[in-house]
C-alpha cells in the first residue's frame, strides 16, 4: 500500500493558510489607511509591506511544502490576489508609488513556490516508483516463497499421501545424527499387508484409499513434531525418539497398531488392515541413515514373508 504524500489535511491546511493571508491583507490595508490618515509617513510603508511579505512567502512556502499536490493552486490565487491588492490599493488607492515593488514580491514568490513544487513532486514521483518496485518485490519474493515451498513438496514429500518421502526421511534421519548430544532413537518400518491383494482383486483407486487413509492416521498419530514417510508402495516408516526397551517399544508400535489398522471404508464395504513391522535403532543397528533404513527394510521385509503379528527388531 501506498504511502500518502502528505501527512496534514489539506482542507485544514488551506484553510489555515488562506485565513493567514486574509490577516497579512488587512494589515496592509491597515497600514496603508494610517498612511493617508497622516499618522504614518509614506516612507513607512516599505518596511512594514515588507515583513508582511516576507510573512506570506513563508505561509506561501509552507503550504507547498505541507500539502505538494494541492498546496500550489491555492498560493497560486494567493500571490496573484495579493499582488492585484497592493497594487490597487497600496499604489493606486494610497497614491503611494513607494509600494510598487510589492506587486512584484508576490509574482516572485509565485515563482519560488512553482519551484519548490515542480522538485517536490519529482521527489514524490520517485519517492511512489521506490515504493512501487518495493512492493514488486514484495510480491515477488512471495511468489518465489510459494513457489519454494510448493517445488520443496513435489521434492521432499510424497505426491499421493503428502507424508515425507524416502529421501527427505533420510535427511531427517541425518538431522538427528548431526545433534551433538547424538540422543539415541528407533527407526520403524510398517508395511500394509492387505494392499497388493486389493489392488489385485479390487482397483488402484480403492489401494490408494487405503494409502491415504492409513498415512492420515499415522501422522495424527505422530503428531506434528512427528516424523512419518511413505518409503515405497505400501511401506510407511517412523521415528521413535529417546532411549527405549524393546518393551516399550512393542507397546508404543502395539498402541499405533491399534489406531491406524482401524477398518477402512471402499465403497459399502470396511475392509479389514493389517501391518508387519521392522525395527531398527540408533546407535546399535547403524550410524547412518542409509544403514538404519536399509536395515529397517530388511526387518520389515523378513516381518512380512514370516507373517509375523508382533514387531520384528534387526537386532
Amino acid at each position: 500500500m501506498r504511502k500518502k504524500s502528505s501527512y496534514f489535511n489539506p482542507t485544514v491546511v488551506r484553510t489555515i493558510g488562506i485565513l493567514l493571508f486574509i490577516a497579512t491583507f488587512a494589515a496592509q490595508g491597515k497600514v496603508a489607511k494610517m498612511i493617508t490618515g497622516g499618522t504614518l509617513p509614506p516612507q513607512a510603508s516599505g518596511g512594514i509591506n515588507g515583513i508582511v511579505s516576507q510573512i506570506q512567502v513563508l505561509i506561501s512556502v509552507a503550504m507547498v511544502v505541507m500539502i505538494p499536490k494541492k498546496g500550489i493552486y491555492t498560493s497560486i490565487v494567493m500571490c496573484i490576489v495579493n499582488s492585484v491588492y497592493i497594487l490597487i490599493f497600496g499604489v493606486i488607492v494610497s497614491h503611494n508609488p513607494g509600494a510598487a515593488p510589492g506587486v512584484v514580491s508576490p509574482l516572485i514568490n509565485l515563482v519560488v513556490c512553482t519551484l519548490i513544487h515542480y522538485y517536490s513532486m519529482k521527489s514524490i514521483k520517485a519517492q511512489e516508483e521506490l515504493e512501487m518496485q518495493n512492493e514488486d518485490l514484495i510480491d515477488t519474493n512471495d511468489i518465489i516463497s510459494k513457489e519454494g515451498e510448493r517445488l520443496s513438496r513435489i521434492v521432499y514429500n510424497d505426491k499421493l499421501t503428502g507424508l515425507f518421502n524416502k529421501e527427505m526421511f533420510a535427511i531427517k534421519i541425518d538431522e538427528l545424527l548431526k545433534n551433538e548430544d547424538k540422543t539415541p532413537f528407533t527407526v520403524v518400518y510398517l508395511n500394509i499387508n492387505e494392499y497388493d491383494e486389493v489392488v489385485k482383486t479390487s482397483n488402484k483407486e480403492n489401494g490408494d484409499m487405503i494409502l491415504t487413509t492409513f498415512a492420515y492416521r499415522l501422522h495424527n498419530f505422530c503428531g506434528n513434531s512427528g516424523i512419518s514417510a511413505r518409503i515405497s508402495d505400501a511401506t510407511f516408516a517412523m521415528i521413535i525418539t529417546g532411549q527405549r526397551s524393546r518393551e516399550s517399544v512393542t507397546s508404543y508400535i502395539s498402541d499405533l497398531t491399534a489406531e491406524v489398522c482401524e477398518p477402512i471404508a471402499l465403497g459399502d464395504s470396511l475392509k479389514e488392515i493389517s501391518v508387519s513391522s521392522g525395527v531398527t535403532h540408533f546407535p546399535r543397528d547403524g550410524k547412518t541413515a542409509e544403514d538404519l533404513m536399509a536395515n529397517a527394510n530388511s526387518a520389515v521385509q523378513y516381518a512380512v514373508q514370516k507373517n509375523m503379528s508382533s514387531p520384528y527388531f534387526f537386532s
